[in-house]
């Protein structure tokens, strides 16, 4: 640690970069901690687990036992039309990040055009919405933060058997059952 000390204490004469002070701990958090319970994993860009769910075709890039029930992390593909309506999480916040195409999203009583690198952050308690209301699909990230809420994902939505297929059909059945799920997890429509 000493000459790790030393060597910031050079760079940052040369550099005139900020010196650590003394009590700064050593970058051991670089390193997994032996009680960790998360995963090291690459996720190439056809991964995941896939669910349609309303037009939206959601794929799981990091899931609640990956990170330790930390966050999760969704891909998702909206359709022309498709979208989430309003509702409000009491367990977790949620964010999105565009990147095709784009969104009207609604945060609270404010509306507005997510296009590509656009963010939005929804804090729990905040009643929000996403809508593709283009001609075009649009590409999004997700997360939810703690995660656990991918469940309410597999647990409602289609399997994805070609991603390159039209989405099923929404039927009455499904709308009744993603209601019925979404009290369990939190969720309540606005």
């Amino acid at each position: 640690m000493t000459r790790r000390r030393d060597f910031l204490t050079r760079s940052a004469a040369v550099t005139g970069a900020l010196v650590l002070p003394d009590f700064a701990p050593d970058f051991a958090f670089a390193r997994k901690p032996a009680d960790s319970k998360t995963e090291a994993r690459m996720v190439p860009g056809s991964a995941g687990k896939r669910v349609w769910m309303t037009g939206i075709m959601v794929t799981i890039k990091a899931d609640s036992h990956m990170t330790g029930g930390a966050y999760a992390v969704f891909e998702d593909l909206v359709l022309p039309g498709q979208g989430m309506r309003l509702h409000v999480h009491t367990r977790e916040d949620e964010t999105l990040y565009v990147v095709e195409g784009e969104l009207q999203v609604v945060l609270g009583d404010q509306t507005y055009m997510a296009r590509v690198g656009d963010f939005a952050h929804m804090a729990r308690g905040t009643p929000h919405r996403f809508q593709n209301v283009s001609d075009k699909p649009a590409r999004m990230f997700m997360s939810y933060s703690p995660g656990g809420f991918e469940q309410f994902f597999l647990d409602v939505g289609r399997p994805v058997v070609d991603p390159n297929a039209p989405p099923p059909e929404t039927t009455p059945e499904d709308s009744r059952k993603a209601r019925e799920a979404a009290q369990m997890y939190g969720v309540s429509a606005v």
